[in-house]
């Protein structure tokens, strides 16, 4: 069974802990994600329209 070289762990954790901090903090990234959040709040004020629409349409119906 091959053992675990835990300085080869270490070393890749460590580089993959130093591109997640250069991503996170990219200015393109947060604008995106600034921007995905707006988004997704649209989205939902949305569905919550939807809804209501379909309620009202659905009380119409009758």
């Amino acid at each position: 069974m091959a053992r675990i070289n835990k300085a080869v762990v270490v070393t890749e954790a460590t580089r993959a802990a130093r591109r997640v901090h250069f991503v996170v903090e990219d200015p393109a990234v947060i604008k995106a994600a600034k921007q995905a959040g707006r988004d997704v709040a649209q989205a939902a004020r949305s569905c919550t329209e939807l809804g209501g629409e379909i309620k009202a349409s659905w009380a119409r119906s009758e």
